[in-house]
């Protein structure tokens, strides 16, 4: 039963290890996630404290997680053009993704390093960062990552003025995407292909690929890029000859978009004021730089307005207006550094919410760490609990063995005394001298078997009854030639017994005829009787031995001897027969003899 218990402890032990390694591994993803969904809402020089913050708080944090985190700010770093810091960022990256063998995200991470080195200038280890990251992606078969590496290197291209490298480069891009059915992808590429080509002053193949990216969006009803491709196809038009009737026609659909879906209309009205200006109608390119200005979300934008309409009366000459515009900018100016005032506040009180929360996060992982600590030493109670349970069992078990043994071999000393053998080998003698050689071959092959049966079942745990019965009619034989003496051996057995099918441990019942033998019909001249009773009685199998013996067997042995009687080792031996001390072994007279009576549990029989 402990030992039962022990293995079950032992099992809820490394299933909750495995449970409880599992469920934190999931809480840890879940955390990750929640927290870099909450990092992307807030500003970015925010951001990189949160990240700092959350790579020191979390204890225990994965590599994986690191890496992410690491790889989240660097980006961070990146767009805010902290390009140095993002650089040593990167670099920490590259060995911990070797390590994981992540080659993805390595590739990933060699591109970055190529933007960050074209911001700091350094065009030559640009392409030899870009182009790592595209050799992994096509060693690894990955489609996405192949695409971004083009997408940079056409924009490397760009910035040194190799327009047709980088026209080259964004075809590849365009290829891949056609593969991945990237319609979004697809429709980016070709309107950036358009502004490339603008710049080439290639005007015909910029409107065509402006057209192909109008089209796509207006498969996939992308009401914003439908917009800014009808405003860009527009100054295209405006650009190539001056086509101002063209370019009208395309800004005011843009502007009839905008205005359906409530988007913000600046680009378009700048746009059609800059034509204006341009065929010197001074009138109309004011109103729509008015426009523009009305219609300008940030007053960033519409310092930049301002801007141009104090230009424009400038090169007019309008001293009123001149004026008119310089107090609007100055207003401007006010509010802008007001608002970078409130930012500047706002920033603050972010940065006294990231650090209570810092502090609040700590102090929730340091009970959660106390919690897991209390965890495993409860843990590691139950299994100590266990061992020492589990180790008392085992020795209590090996003592009991120990005992057993003891007793079967007591038992074989007993059983197979040396004088019942010199006695036996001595009547043996006698037939041999005095009988028939026949008769003698008869008695010697009984004393044979007996003397086998008995070293074959002392080694069992059980026999069948049916064995036990014929070993004791051999053995009773054996003692009618000893001692020149017939006496009966009668077996009753109740019916519900079947000794075929019943086992009990070997030589059970040897000891008590022996008893009656040796010490009841030894100076008896009548003829002696010895009937063994087998009978079931509260589930138990009992036996009954009575003879009409002297009584003589009753008395205590006479002899001295260190080793122990054959009665003896029955009474210890019947402990381990039973679970219980329902009549365990009775031994009293009669009025004709002795009678011994003992039950035992039913033994399975396992043949």
């Amino acid at each position: 039963m402990l030992k039962n218990i022990f293995f079950i402890l032992f099992f809820i032990f490394l299933v909750s290890c495995f449970n409880h390694s599992r469920t934190q591994q999931q809480i840890q993803e879940i955390k990750i996630d929640s927290i870099t969904k909450s990092i992307d809402t807030l500003a970015f020089n925010i951001k990189i404290k949160k990240y700092d913050s959350i790579l020191k708080a979390i204890p225990n944090l994965s590599l994986s997680d690191k890496a992410r985190l690491m790889f989240d700010k660097a980006n961070v770093l990146i767009d805010t053009y902290k390009s140095k810091e993002a650089l040593k960022v990167l670099e920490e990256l590259i060995p911990i993704y070797k390590q994981l063998k992540n080659k993805e995200s390595l590739g990933k991470v060699y591109i970055n390093m190529g933007i960050v080195y074209g911001n700091l200038g350094k065009k030559a280890k640009q392409l030899e960062a870009i182009n790592k990251g595209l050799n992994i992606a096509k060693e690894i078969g990955s489609a996405r990552v192949e695409s971004r590496a083009y997408s940079e290197l056409a924009h490397l291209f760009y910035d040194s003025g190799d327009y047709n490298k980088s026209l080259n480069f964004l075809e590849k891009v365009l290829q891949i995407q056609k593969k991945e059915k990237d319609s979004v992808g697809m429709a980016a590429t070709f309107q950036n292909m358009g502004l490339i080509s603008a710049q080439k002053e290639d005007f015909s193949q910029a409107i065509s690929y402006t057209l192909r990216a109008l089209e796509i969006d207006q498969k996939i009803n992308d009401i914003q890029g439908i917009a800014i491709n009808y405003n860009n196809l527009g100054a295209l038009y405006l650009n190539k000859n001056n086509e101002t009737e063209k370019a009208l026609e395309f800004f005011n659909k843009a502007i009839e978009i905008k205005k359906k879906y409530g988007l913000n209309i600046n680009d378009e009205y700048h746009n059609i004021a800059h034509m204006y200006l341009k065929n010197k109608n001074f009138e109309k390119a004011e109103y729509y730089y008015w426009k523009a200005y009305e219609n300008s979300p940030k007053n960033i934008d519409k310092k930049i307005t301002v801007a141009a309409l104090l230009q424009l009366a400038m090169q007019q000459k309008d001293i009123p207006k001149i004026r008119k515009y310089h107090q609007i900018e100055d207003s401007l100016l006010l509010l802008i550094e007001q608002a970078k005032a409130e930012d500047q506040i706002k920033l603050l009180e972010k940065n006294y919410n990231l650090n209570l929360e810092k502090i609040k996060l700590s102090i929730k992982n340091k009970k959660l760490q106390k919690n897991i600590y209390l965890y495993w030493f409860g843990v590691l109670i139950l299994l100590f609990i266990g061992i020492i349970s589990s180790l008392t069992y085992l020795n209590k078990s090996l003592k009991l063995q120990r005992e057993k043994l003891l007793l079967e071999q007591k038992l074989l000393r007993a059983q197979l005394k040396p004088h019942f053998i010199f006695n036996s080998l001595a009547a043996l003698q006698k037939t041999l001298i005095f009988e028939s050689p026949m008769k003698t071959l008869t008695y010697l092959s009984k004393f044979a078997h007996l003397m086998r049966n008995n070293f074959e079942v002392i080694n069992k745990g059980e026999i069948l009854l049916s064995d036990e019965i014929n070993l004791l009619k051999d053995y009773a034989e054996m003692h009618k030639i000893r001692m020149e003496k017939d006496f009966e051996l009668i077996f009753e057995i109740d019916p519900e017994i079947n000794p075929e099918l019943i086992s009990i441990p070997p030589l059970l019942l040897q000891p008590l005829i022996e008893n009656s033998i040796e010490h009841g019909f030894a100076n008896m001249e009548k003829q002696g009787k010895i009937i063994v009773r087998i009978f079931n009685k509260r589930n138990k199998i009992c036996f009954e031995v009575i003879d009409n013996g002297s009584m003589l067997n009753l008395k205590p042995v006479s002899q001295k001897s260190d080793r122990e009687h054959a009665l003896d080792i029955l009474k210890k031996r019947l402990k381990y027969f039973n679970k219980d001390t329902f009549t365990r072994f009775t031994m009293d007279s009669t009025e004709n003899g002795t009678r011994v009576y003992f039950c035992i549990d039913y033994f399975e029989n396992k043949k």
